[in-house]
Order: structure tokens, then sequence, then C-alpha cells
């Protein structure tokens, strides 16, 4: 069964109990004194630490504990070449050791300062303090100051700190694939391999000949192809995995730990990460060639770029998390309140949104903003052909016709296409489905613009029309008419 930790807050199977002694001390107390953090048994909280914060515990209590044990052996040794102090300490009679002479004249000064003035209150029987009892006023003060330094230190620099150390501490990442916990030392890896992952018995069989062996897990394979495919799965770990979200408990999975392997980009399902990366290649390879100075940070699985690193896990996550508002009409689903209640005006006839510049109505209010548009300069200007845009979004979508790189491909041949727009369109030529229906008939068409031209024979409205009268549908049409009927007339 998997339980909560108190620290990370990760729910996993192995836990240690935050109350049992480990060499003479629990871990409760590790915490508190390392994180000045109080815990009770009977708090009503998590009880249990993981395996990963018990290391990082241990750890934590031996660093701090050589911290403090320094500090104060050096402090001792000040104070012993200090010659106002040795002037009233008479040290012939001390004898041992260094460290047990720096304890005894600890307590000779203890002693002493009892019987001045200046020390009439109750002194604390923990000798941690008593070397910074005896520091001299400039000494307090200068480390006065630079605690107060420490305590102003830039938080996004400590967060950066924070991050990058994160990424180097947890340097073993569990090799196998629906496991994302991570190690800082070879040796608790492989513990936890044996524990959570023990190999099938046709696994424990030696394998003949393998020469093939994982830096990370010091598994063995047989072939190259079977290690590199296995070293793959490791590196996908280690770039997608944020290691900023390390001990924040998510309520969905990831690519790693779910049933379905789905494609960031498409959302195409996919049973193994094998055959997920099989599609990648093949469909969005092709976007390897794009380079983009503002956009620097790449999608390993997909080759989608973007500005941050943020920005790149909530993509790779978004396949992944639940879509709990679903369309009573279509069945759709959404992923909050607001983009249901906005594809919902979809199957509504009302048109309440109107345009205040000409008579255009719309069903919903993103509609009309982007209508408004039409009525305002188109203030965005390609620097190549001079094709100006009203927005941005548009302006970059256009530059891609100048540039040599393409961002998608289709599946059943060899098209390649800029944008996901001229995909859709050519797709249908395999698919031959007519989704358009006629306004007026039964008829059916597979691109928007053959439907606009039947509609015409409908409404009587034709963008081309002849002297005598004749109407078209095309420019080419009308033009080779218009060419005849000029002969004609001469």
């Amino acid at each position: 069964m998997s339980l909560l930790c108190r620290i990370c807050l990760e729910y996993c199977d192995d836990c240690a109990y935050l109350f049992t002694e480990s060499n003479g001390v629990t871990f409760a107390e590790i915490i508190q004194f390392c994180a000045n953090i109080q815990i009770s048994e009977d708090d009503d909280l998590p009880s249990q630490v993981c395996l990963t914060c018990c290391e990082d515990a241990e750890a934590a209590y031996i660093f701090v504990k050589k911290c403090r044990q320094s500090e104060h052996t050096l402090q001792a040794q000040k104070l012993l070449s200090n010659p106002i102090v040795s002037a009233d300490i008479s040290t012939p009679h001390i004898k041992g050791t260094a460290e047990a002479r720096t304890e005894e004249l600890l307590v000779e000064l203890v002693s002493d300062a009892s019987h001045t003035e200046s020390t009439t209150q109750h002194m604390p029987d923990n000798d941690d303090i008593y070397a910074d009892e005896y520091l001299d006023e400039m000494e307090i003060e200068n480390f006065s100051q630079d605690s107060a330094d420490l305590q102003s230190f830039d938080e996004d620099r400590a967060l950066t700190w924070l991050e990058n150390r994160s990424e180097c501490d947890s340097s073993y990442f569990c090799c196998y694939s629906d496991c994302i916990l991570t190690f800082h030392t070879k040796r608790v890896l492989k513990d936890h391999i044996s524990i959570q992952h023990p190999p099938r018995d046709e696994q424990k069989q030696k394998i003949p000949h393998a020469h093939h062996n994982c830096d990370n897990c010091d598994q063995t394979f047989s072939s190259e192809k079977e290690l590199g495919t296995h070293e793959l799965l490791l590196q996908l770990k280690k770039s997608m995995l944020n290691p900023a979200s390390r001990g924040r408990p998510k309520a969905y999975p990831c690519l790693f730990n779910s049933e379905d392997k789905k494609c960031c980009d498409c959302y195409a399902s996919f049973p193994t990460i094998e055959s997920l990366l099989e599609h990648t290649m093949q469909r969005h390879s092709i976007r390897k060639t794009v380079k983009d100075p503002t956009r620097t940070v790449r999608c390993v699985l997909c080759f989608k770029l973007f500005r941050s690193k943020s920005s790149l896990y909530a993509h790779q996550n978004a396949p992944y998390k639940p879509r709990n508002y679903t369309c009573n009409e279509c069945g759709a689903s959404f992923l909050t309140p607001s983009r249901l209640s906005a594809h919902e005006t979809a199957h509504s006839t009302e048109r309440k949104f109107k345009c205040t510049e000409c008579e255009a109505s719309f069903k919903n209010e993103q509609n009309l903003n982007t209508h408004a548009l039409l009525h305002r300069e188109k203030k965005e200007v390609c620097s190549t052909c001079g094709l100006r845009f009203h927005r941005k979004s548009n302006l970059r979508m256009h530059q891609r016709v100048h540039s040599d790189a393409y961002y998608t491909a289709c599946p059943h041949c060899d098209k390649k296409c800029k944008n996901q727009s001229q995909l859709k369109e050519h797709l249908k030529v395999h698919t031959k489905e007519k989704t358009l229906a006629c306004r007026y008939c039964a008829k059916r068409f597979m691109y928007t613009s053959d439907r606009k031209r039947h509609e015409m024979i409908h409404t009587g409205k034709y963008p081309f029309t002849c002297g005598c009268s004749k109407k078209f549908s095309r420019n080419r049409l009308y033009m080779r008419h218009k060419a005849k009927c000029t002969a004609e007339q001469e």
C-alpha cells in the first residue's frame, strides 16, 4: 500500500516510520535538529518518510553536525590564542587530547564568567553556545551583519540554485519505464530496483555474451540496440521530468506511469514508449530543422520550440491532465469550465455578440474580437514581402512561407506542410471525407472553396460578371470568356 511521505508529499510503497530509532536517533529528531521543526506522534499528520528523504535527512544530519563540531573547535582554538583569556586561566593541569583540553577550557571559562556581574542570568547547559558567548563585541557585530546579508540573498538566485542543485543531487533515475523515482547514489537505486522491480524468472538467467551495460543501473543487454533503447528511455526521463516539481504531489499521471503513452503534439495514444517514439520520429521529426532565436527550448518528443522550460513542462503534461468538464451535446471534454462554456456556444443558434462597426453578429465574444480586427489598421508587416497583418501570430505563421523549414508531414505520403491547416486540407485527399454540407441542398464537399462556389448557384451572387450579363465563379473562366466576347464584338 502506498503511503504519503511527510517530507516530499509523494506516495511511495517503501517508507520508514518517523519515530523508529536509527543509530540511536529517530528521523523526527533529525528533522528537528536540522530544520527546527517539531514533529509529534499525535499531530494527525503523515508519520512516514520515504527512502529518498531518509537518505537526505541522514546526509543533512551528518553535515550539520560536522559544521557545528568544526565551529566549536575553531572557536576554542581562537580562545586558546587570546592573551586576555589565557592570563586568567591556569593550564598546567590540562592533559589529554586537544579535544579534551578544549572542553576543559570552555568549562573553566563558563565557571569564571559565572562570578562576574555581567553574567548574573542563568546560562543554558547547551555547550553549543559557549564559544559564541565569549566573542568580543566587534566579532558579534560582524557575525550579525553576515547573517543579515545571507537573509537578504536574492530570491531568484536562490531558486535557481535550488533547481540546479536538485538536478545534480538526484542524478540516478530509475530505468524502468513506469517508475519516476530518482536517487542520490547508485547503491540506493540498485536496492530500489531489487525490491520494486525484481527480475522475472526468465530474466534471472545470465545473458550470454552480455557486453553492453547501462552506466546508470548496471543492467546488462545482449545487443547494442537493446542498450540504446534502454538508454533512450533514461534520457527522456532526465529531460522531461521537471526537477523543480520534486516533492510536489501530482493528481494526474505522466508519460512514464500512464497506461496510454500520448504524443504531446497531436495527442495520439500508443501502448508503449517505443511505439510513441516511432510515431514522433515519423510525424514530427521534420521540425528538427526549425530554428527560432526567441524559442530556444525544444521538446525531445515532438521537437516543438518554446521560450522557457516551464512552458515546455506544461506542454508535455497537457495530454495527461484530467478533462472533467464534458459537453452534454457532443461529449467533448475540457480542462476548465470556461473552455467548456466557450465551446457550448458552437451548439447554439443565437448570435448575441454584434459588431459596432457593421451588422455582423457572432455566437461568442472571441469570434467578435477576431472580426473586430478587420476594422483596424494592419500594423504587423512582413519584412520579406511587405504583406501586412492584424496580429503578430498571423505574421509569424505567414513568415513560414519564406523559410525552408517544414513543420509537419503527412502520415500517408511524402507531402510536407508549413502548418497544421495545410496538413488538414491535404489529408482530405487520402480520407475522401466530405465534411462540409451545402446550406441550401443535400450536397457535401471536401473543401470550403468548392462549397462556396456551389452555393453561388443558389444565391446568384457571383464575383465576376461580363458586360453580356454572363456570371462566373472563377476568374480564369471569366477572363477566357471576356477575351472571346470582346473578339466577337469587334
